[in-house]
């Protein structure tokens, strides 16, 4: 079955491949935009000139690059890019030559409030899907322990934390297993449940968080119909060097500390953070009533949890405004799960968990590349271990182990991005592959049977083309598609399944009706596949596996 997928999905790419690279026209302006600190390409900056009467514009590509075609002759170009200083170049357009212009935008300084969101004016990608970001300020202000606790910032954004003790991040209409969340680029959900528990992954590292609704993009990848979420690491903006040490105590046994160091030379980046918290069983409010599994009058028994967290990352900036990265976060926690209070233990099937192991471990490398003045190519690379521990007892008292359910999985992630710049936008092609091994160990406590030992494994992968333009100063559009597979070669118990593919669709239009008024029109299809869990795992007797599971596919408008 592994063959005939990645033999499906080399031929489209190839197609697509061809079709892109076909796809190039004569240009005259060439330019770049870059910030004057750091001189970073500044992504989606808008860039207009003045053609007697009428303006026209276009937008910086992922390497800060863009390109018009215009007849010769003397133009004004403006640039600006939200929290820059807006500049002005006059230009002389020679017939036959090509002029090429490089621009630094020196940041804007703004008056904050406690919570910014930013909606970047890159309208062509604005108009399939709402972008919006969470800026260091906002993030800074929160004073967050973990990365649940910024969720708040995020409009139409909610976690709930489930009656597996899971915390989980979810948008407008999304369900569950349904968003995609991303650190640095790389995939922290875990591919066996297609989850990931948030209020475990520390957020003194988190620098910028950028949020995708509606129909994303296709640089994204499968299993994103709810939208997606990536959190940014943090870095200097100038050279230099900083230190952060922090500590906090609390009731309820609340305990936090850590330490945080960053620094910035001519060429390289580097953030290194230790981070440790711990709590007891969380406060109920006054008059809670919970019928049965409550046995404390004032904390909700087995909820405390402790966390011990990692994170490294060094970057080096090339000359060409190219970068290369290396990631490396560590997880290592231990957590209670809260009894299911609405159940009567009398009758029995209540869940009594405790997770006495819970670490991720991940790597990633990240880079960017100009392939030209108007070709680039974005990557990541991430590898990741996930290790947890379930432990099933009898009753309310923890006491006497029922069994113990090990789960170990293996992760491998890639995502290519190429951008191709056009006289009116640009092309986009990505390719998103992932391969997980998950292996499941029951070990029962009673003597009734002896454990049991079974591995699966999946990959998914996802390759689609994209074009993001102007058609006219007021009208962007942006129309998109995708081809997405999945297979399963590795079953456990099960019998085999053969593969899955689906397709997938994000276009929209967006006009602007006034300086103030603009209307935005997008629709899209979107697919998620069934995870390994869903399809085959019992989950300790509280899961019914079903091997027959079919995709979950949406329209979105």
């Amino acid at each position: 079955m592994q063959p005939q997928v990645l033999r499906y999905g080399l031929i489209v790419l190839g197609l697509l491949a061809t079709l892109w690279a076909h796809t190039t026209s004569a240009q005259r302006l060439r330019g770049r935009v870059v910030s004057e600190k750091k001189g970073e390409p500044i992504e989606r900056a808008n860039v207009l000139i003045q053609e007697g009467e009428t303006p026209r514009g276009t937008t910086t590509d992922a390497d800060g690059r863009f390109q018009m075609d215009v007849a010769p002759g003397t133009y004004t170009v403006r640039i600006s890019s939200l929290q820059y200083r807006e500049a002005q170049r006059t230009v002389t357009v020679t017939a036959g030559e090509t002029t090429t212009i490089r621009v630094a935008l020196p940041r804007r300084s703004y008056s904050l409030n406690a919570i910014v969101v930013s909606h970047r004016a890159d309208a062509a990608e604005a108009s399939v899907s709402t972008v919006q970001r969470i800026d260091p300020a906002a993030i800074e202000s929160q004073d967050a322990t973990d990365v649940s606790e910024l969720a708040e910032l995020v409009p139409a954004t909610h976690v709930q934390t489930n009656s597996r003790g899971q915390t989980i991040l979810y948008f407008r209409n999304a369900a569950d297993r349904q968003v995609g969340q991303f650190f640095d680029g790389a995939l922290l959900n875990i591919p066996w449940d297609n989850r990931v528990n948030i209020s475990l992954i520390p957020a003194s590292v988190v620098e910028e968080i950028t949020v995708t609704k509606g129909a994303p993009s296709i640089r994204y990848g499968a299993n994103v119909l709810g939208g997606a979420i990536n959190f940014q690491s943090r870095t200097l903006d100038a050279p230099g060097q900083r230190t952060e040490v922090t500590g906090a105590v609390g009731t309820a046994e609340q305990r936090n500390a850590s330490v945080t160091h960053l620094g910035r030379t001519e060429h390289w980046d580097y953030t290194a953070a230790l981070q440790y918290t711990s709590r007891g069983n969380q406060p109920l409010p006054g008059g809670a009533n919970l019928e049965f599994n409550q046995p404390l009058s004032d904390r909700r028994v087995n909820t405390d949890r402790t966390l011990l967290s990692g994170f490294g990352r060094a970057s080096y900036r090339l000359e060409d405004g190219g970068r290369l990265a290396l990631s490396l976060l560590h997880v290592d926690a231990e957590q209670g799960v809260a009894p299911e209070g609405n159940k009567n233990p009398d009758n029995g099937g209540v869940r009594y968990w405790r997770y006495p192991l819970w670490q991720k471990s991940t790597a990633m490398i990240t880079g960017r590349m100009p392939l030209g003045t108007t070709t680039s190519l974005r990557g990541a690379v991430w590898g990741s271990r996930f290790a947890r521990d379930i432990t099933d007892y009898t009753s309310i008292e923890y006491s006497t182990v029922n069994q113990v359910q090990e789960g170990r999985n293996l992760t491998g992630g890639l995502r290519l991005i190429g951008s191709q710049q056009l006289t009116r936008g640009r092309l986009l092609l990505a390719f998103n592959g992932l391969t997980s091994r998950h292996r499941k160990r029951t070990i029962p406590r009673d003597g009734s049977s002896s454990s049991s030992f079974s591995t699966f494994r999946q990959h998914i992968f996802s390759t689609g083309l994209e074009y993001q333009g102007t058609l006219h100063p007021r009208v962007q559009v942006t129309a998109g598609a995708s081809f997405d597979g999945t297979a399963t070669p590795e079953t456990g118990p099960f019998p085999s399944r053969d593969p899955i593919y689906a397709w997938g669709l994000n276009t929209g239009v967006r006009v602007g009706l006034t300086d103030q008024w603009d209307v935005r029109g997008a629709l899209g299809r979107k697919t998620r596949f069934p995870t390994m869990r869903e399809l085959f795992s019992g989950a300790l007797g509280k899961f019914t596996p079903n091997p027959n599971l079919q995709p979950v596919s949406a329209w979105i408008g």
